[in-house]
């Protein structure tokens, strides 16, 4: 009796000593979550790094440029991913035929070394020892107006093919930062690792859908942190 009552005894002080660990271990992860989320969608990963919301408005029309079959499928399925998770906004990407100038969003399939052509040729510059990169423009109130992604075809092949057309053509939806935080995130990066997911991970399908249902273009700091403790921090 004596023996049961000091087993059932010490377990109830493990039990409290370990609550304000657990607790602790919960609050870091709740604030490297929010520090995560903040980095990606406030601000760019190159230019004018404004820490400030940017995202499309009106539903942009998307062509391919110079890709194979297995490229251009590949293409199709970030988008229907992309609809499918923020068809609640009322915003999707509409696919244009192949090589349409006047797309609002670009994707091509070029060799690493006509990077830089292609980017002069709209307005910006190649940041070298990248194998995919994407460059926005938008309006005096921070609306996307167009998005170029440029994909170095000689070097992607199979994952690393994958991981580099999700990521590229999500984060030109104005997901803009790469991040350390999250392995699994196709936004992660960090050093010389730029990551190898092959899909979104839930919390970044997470992050998307709630850009484009409860964040509008301009919004700063203030707006992001009330909104992410009403909605996302839930």
């Amino acid at each position: 009796m004596n023996i049961r009552y000091s087993f059932v005894r010490f377990t109830t002080m493990t039990l409290f000593a370990l609550t304000p660990l657990l607790l602790n271990a919960e609050d870091t992860k709740n604030n490297l979550t929010k520090s995560h989320v903040e980095r990606v969608i406030l601000g760019t990963e190159y230019g004018n790094n404004e820490k400030v919301v940017s995202r499309w408005t009106a539903s942009p029309n998307v062509s391919v440029f110079n890709a194979k079959p297995d490229q251009k499928q590949l293409v199709l399925e970030v988008i229907q991913t992309i609809n499918q998770t923020i068809s609640a906004s009322g915003i999707r990407l509409r696919i244009l035929p192949d090589n349409v100038e006047n797309a609002s969003l670009k994707i091509y399939f070029i060799p690493l070394k006509q990077f830089d052509q292609v980017a002069e040729q709209h307005g910006f510059q190649n940041v070298p020892g990248n194998l995919g990169l994407f460059w926005m423009f938008w309006d005096q109130h921070h609306a996307l107006t167009r998005s170029i992604v440029l994909l170095a075809s000689d070097r992607l092949t199979g994952n690393k093919l994958r991981h580099y057309t999700f990521e590229e053509i999500v984060q030109s939806m104005g997901l803009a930062q790469d991040s350390e935080t999250f392995k699994e995130s196709i936004f992660y990066s960090k050093g010389t690792d730029g990551g190898n997911a092959s899909n979104p991970s839930p919390l970044d399908l997470k992050m998307l859908q709630w850009l484009y249902l409860n964040l509008k273009p301009g919004d700063t700091h203030s707006t992001f942190s009330t909104e992410y403790d009403r909605y996302f921090g839930k």
